[in-house]
């Protein structure tokens, strides 16, 4: 019973991943999290040289 709870539980999470890879390989989701990425980096290096 433990092997086949296992199995399902591996399969439901290969398929989230594989949904979540190809929702952030869209062109939209990762313009996004470039900006976000670059806003974040300036941020922290702003901070930096301020402190």
């Amino acid at each position: 019973m433990t092997i086949l709870l296992h199995t399902f539980w591996l399969a439901g999470w290969t398929a989230v991943t594989g949904a979540a890879a190809r929702l952030l390989r869209t062109p939209r989701v990762r313009r996004t999290l470039d900006r976000l990425t670059g806003t974040v980096l300036i941020g922290l290096g702003v901070r930096s040289a301020v402190t």
